[in-house]
């Protein structure tokens, strides 16, 4: 959903809070994979998302 060019910005938004609310080891992965080619205008809400994520399942 993520990587598909047809999802408009809302539904990857929502889908990038959910995988860092879910903050297990698989959202981790997904996450970091998207990040290394995000969408131009969802590029810091990846890296915020990401970073939640990293920070719940490292606690």
């Amino acid at each position: 959903m993520l990587k598909n060019k047809k999802v408009d910005w809302v539904k990857k938004l929502l889908a990038l809070v959910s995988l860092a609310q879910m903050a297990s080891r698989d959202s981790l992965r997904i996450l970091e994979s998207y990040c290394r080619n995000p969408d131009p205008q969802m590029k810091t809400y990846a890296r915020l998302a990401l970073a939640e994520a990293a920070w719940k399942v490292d606690r």
